[in-house]
């Protein structure tokens, strides 16, 4: 190789290295394959810190929005409240399907036809099996190739001493069509979802 490697321990308080001992060759190589995967892993996992990312944007949106209702009007500006929520929720809606979509293909790519298969049958269970996770798939799919939805602010006070408290929803008839007219669990839902 010609270059000597060695392992170090980083002091934070003293910000400066500890010298433990020199690697072997064998050591450094096993430590840079490691690296290298654990890099790719890394990289693949920017799909689902995008999903949590946004996911947070959309409930600090939620809160934010919260918190300014006790001081301002619940009609002011409520077109800009509307597009900045929708906004936020096409990033998430999107960012999840692009998460799903990334982590299928790695599959494909990655692993043979058999762990392939298996990954799509697990999908498609978790599709039919979980409401919310139709729900997310449905609503990011009809806006997309359809329409945008009619949202609805409700605000409530939960006692008399507390601060408005307010949700965004969807009205339930905007996806009740395909496999969601067909699920029961979401014909039980109220006539208008909470989104988050």
């Amino acid at each position: 190789m010609g270059d000597d490697y060695y392992l170090n321990v980083l002091h934070e308080k003293k910000n400066n290295f500890k010298l433990i001992r020199k690697l072997t060759d064998e050591e450094y190589e096993r430590f840079n394959k490691a690296s290298i995967f654990i890099q790719k892993l890394n990289t693949k996992l920017y799909f689902f810190r995008m999903v949590d990312y946004d996911y947070i944007e959309l409930k600090n949106f939620e809160k934010l929005y919260n918190d300014n209702i006790n001081y301002y009007s619940l009609s002011v500006k409520v077109n800009d409240i509307f597009f900045s929520f929708f906004k936020l929720l096409n990033n998430y809606l999107s960012s999840v399907i692009l998460f799903l979509n990334q982590y299928g293909a790695n599959v494909k790519r990655d692993y043979e036809k058999e762990l392939d298969d298996e990954f799509n049958e697990l999908r498609n269970n978790l599709h039919y099996e979980h409401l919310s996770y139709m729900i997310i798939y449905e609503l990011q799919n009809e806006v997309r190739h359809s329409k945008i939805p009619d949202f609805t602010i409700k605000a409530k006070k939960s006692g008399s001493l507390k601060p408005l408290e307010a949700k965004f929803y969807i009205k339930k008839d905007y996806l009740n069509f395909g496999k969601l007219k067909k699920d029961p669990e979401f014909q039980e839902l109220d006539d208008l979802i909470d989104i988050i």
